[in-house]
């Protein structure tokens, strides 16, 4: 089910799929698909605001990690009862965020 999730973040240009762990965690970082956040803090800040944003809607539940000073998000799919149809609604999740979040920023 990782590799599925990790798959589906690789395809989309606004996140890249970041520090793979072990098989069941699946990690990525956001940016606002034209490579428009050089430094960290923006990286970090737009991880920081699609992790919040994704955990207060209820429907996904994902955490962090800070690898080599980037605030990555950590998503675990690798329980007993984890259904394809799971991942591929917790992905949407994040892409219906990730989208509300970059159209509201400015990158310079």
């Amino acid at each position: 089910m990782a590799k599925l999730f990790e798959g589906l973040v690789a395809v989309d240009k606004r996140l890249l799929p970041s520090a793979m762990g072990k098989e069941n965690n699946t990690n990525g970082k956001a940016e606002d698909g034209d490579n428009n956040y050089v430094d960290f803090e923006n990286a970090n800040e737009l991880n920081r605001e699609l992790l919040e944003s994704v955990n207060m809607s209820g429907r996904v539940y994902m955490t962090h990690s800070i690898v080599e000073r980037v605030y990555v998000i950590r998503f675990t799919v690798g329980a007993t009862l984890v259904e394809e149809r799971h991942v591929i609604t917790a992905w949407k999740v994040v892409q219906e965020h990730a989208t509300v979040i970059l159209s509201t920023k400015i990158f310079k």
